[in-house]
């Protein structure tokens, strides 16, 4: 929001969350109520889902949502709207709509670790699609999400343009003493220890902790029940414990499964860490293979634990590879994406 502001000083910016908008529509929640069981039954006997996800994905509270944010933006008042996320459709006729976002729901079909009895209904496919046909604009933050409007929502080559998202924490400067004082540490960081690869990269770990028995696997973020002498735990830790680890750290490892965008992965480079992750999501816009980082294909143990031992091995090759992950990552800020967003927002709003 605030970089918004700045890039668009000239402009009243007004803030509609999605939450105020159906605290301000209480009937419209109410009654959807009933679609939710309507929709979702099978669902919610099983569990698959929650009731809290299937609330938010019935045709009734989209279009719902949808005459909401209609009677708020106007052609009159408003010169145009952003969107950010792709839930729902707050485009408004006679208003440039434009819409960021990090993830499109027929993407989880190019995750290997997808279940497709999870994709959601053909009829909600359509709503989403309506999404992307109604903006003026789509941008994404990742390439990973772009082929899949293409290819698989059918959206106009010229509508589409990836944005890059922004890393989680400032640019800093990181000195030559601290580079060379890094341990032999493999950081993990994610809050799904399953869904970002966590077993996958212990079993790897497991396999080579013989040939370097100083070596610690650090994992941040969750509590697997994980119990080795060579294995840290920490946990939900504040920032500023999360950017130590950063600094301690010999390398960065994350065998994510699925992965919308991967915000530690900037992070991690921007503290000069090589990654080891998977061609998924934002990584394959981040990592090129052997320069700063490796990408091993997913659930991929063998390969993975070779990359975890060349690096724990090497420690110059760390710092090359971290050198080249800083000077990849540290033009991917928020302040750069905003920047982006309002050169390509006024390029269409300018065109004749």
């Amino acid at each position: 929001m605030k970089g918004l502001q700045r890039e668009f000083p000239e402009y009243d910016i007004e803030q509609i969350d999605l939450a105020d908008l159906l605290q301000q529509n209480k009937a419209l929640c109410l009654l959807n109520l009933f679609p939710v069981l309507w929709n979702y039954p099978k669902e919610l006997l099983s569990r698959r889902r929650s009731f809290r996800e299937c609330f938010y994905l019935t045709p009734f509270l989209f279009h719902g949502l949808k005459k909401a944010i209609a009677a708020r933006v106007r052609p009159d008042t408003h010169h145009f709207s952003l969107q950010t996320q792709s839930l729902h459709d707050f485009s408004v006729p006679g208003v440039p709509h434009f819409v960021y976002t990090d993830h499109a729901h027929l993407t989880n079909l190019r995750y290997p670790a997808f279940d497709p009895t999870n994709l959601l209904p053909s009829k909600w496919i359509d709503l989403e699609r309506s999404i992307y046909s109604n903006a003026t604009r789509v941008f994404v933050m990742t390439h990973y999400v772009e082929r899949t409007l293409l290819e698989d929502y059918g959206c106009d080559p010229s509508k589409v343009l990836c944005i890059p998202a922004g890393g989680n924490t400032v640019v800093r400067e990181i000195t030559p003493e601290q580079d060379r004082a890094r341990q032999l540490r493999v950081l993990f960081v994610g809050v799904n220890w399953k869904r970002k690869g966590g077993p996958e990269l212990l079993e790897a770990f497991l396999k080579i902790v013989d040939r370097f028995p100083e070596a610690k696997l650090v994992v941040v973020g969750c509590n697997p029940p994980v119990q080795h002498p060579n294995v840290e735990i920490l946990g939900k830790v504040p920032l500023e414990r999360v950017e130590q680890e950063y600094l301690k750290a010999q390398f960065f490892a994350f065998p994510t499964r699925i992965e919308p965008v991967g915000f530690v992965v900037i992070e991690a480079l921007m503290n000069k860490l090589p990654v080891i992750g998977t061609p998924i999501g934002i990584l394959p816009d981040m990592i090129t293979d052997g320069e700063d980082g490796y990408l091993v294909p997913s659930d991929d143990v063998h390969g993975l634990a070779n990359a975890m031992a060349e690096l724990l091995q090497d420690p110059a090759k760390c710092r090359q590879m971290g050198e080249n992950g800083y000077r990849v990552a540290r033009d991917r800020t928020w302040e750069a994406a905003a920047a982006a967003l309002r050169k390509e927002i006024n390029r269409v709003l300018n065109a004749p």
